[in-house]
């Protein structure tokens, strides 16, 4: 570094920056002329790489760390965080399908019991199988959400992190997609329910009448059998 020295010998402030700034100027006139050689015609027309697409390989959430999750690509292999992202998302979309699902049973319930009729027990059945459901979903997304916590905790960047779920945000939801499903089954017009034992007709004739003539049916051929033995 070329300083011209103040009288005691000493490097004045305002020496050390005017050689600065040359220095600087001098790197600069040197990068322009690099740049322009390097999209000079000449050197365009011998690019090995002229007229064919980019590979934009880069994800741009990478940052600093782009390097190091190239080299891991290239070498076959996955981050444990990436597994977990992959599991996580997997389980968001599977918890949206079995609400579907859920849904659609109740909908095909819903029509067979307004086409056949149903009792009020046919009504309770249905009602369980829901409370059941909506015991499950909230356990399933209770879980999820320890696991996502955990996962963001992880990522090397926030723009990886996945939002959170809430239980009651699900259930909620499934609720505002049922009501109309549930009002309509609560509103059913309800035939009497067998009574017990029967398992025919409300009030068990039928069943009572088949009963008794097997039972005749059973003195007959004991009747028919103890005369044949008398006989022989």
């Amino acid at each position: 570094m070329r300083i011209t020295p103040s009288g005691n010998g000493i490097a004045r402030p305002e020496d050390r920056l005017q050689e600065l700034e040359r220095r600087l100027a001098e790197r600069m006139a040197e990068v322009e002329r690099r740049l322009a050689e390097a999209v000079s015609p000449e050197k365009m027309r011998d690019n090995p790489y002229r007229g064919k697409p980019l590979r934009l390989e880069q994800n741009p959430f990478e940052g600093s760390w782009s390097t190091a999750y190239r080299l891991v690509r290239q070498a076959g292999h996955r981050l444990p965080w990436m597994d977990q992202q992959h599991e996580i998302l997997q389980r968001l979309r599977t918890l949206d399908e079995s609400i579907q699902q859920h849904r659609a049973w109740l909908q095909a319930r819903l029509e067979t019991l307004t086409a056949e009729g149903c009792t009020a027990e046919d009504k309770a059945a249905v009602l369980r199988v829901h409370d059941r459901f909506i015991a499950q979903l909230t356990e399933q997304v209770t879980d999820l959400r320890s696991k996502i916590s955990d996962f963001n905790l992880k990522v090397p960047l926030p723009q990886l992190q996945i939002r959170n779920v809430r239980p009651e945000t699900y259930v909620n939801d499934l609720n505002a997609a049922t009501a109309s499903l549930l009002a309509a089954l609560q509103a059913l017009p309800e035939r009497p329910s067998p009574s017990p034992g029967t398992g025919v007709d409300p009030d068990g004739r039928r069943l009572t009448l088949v009963y008794v003539l097997v039972i005749l049916a059973l003195f007959m051929i004991a009747a028919v059998a103890l005369g044949v033995a008398t006989g022989g």
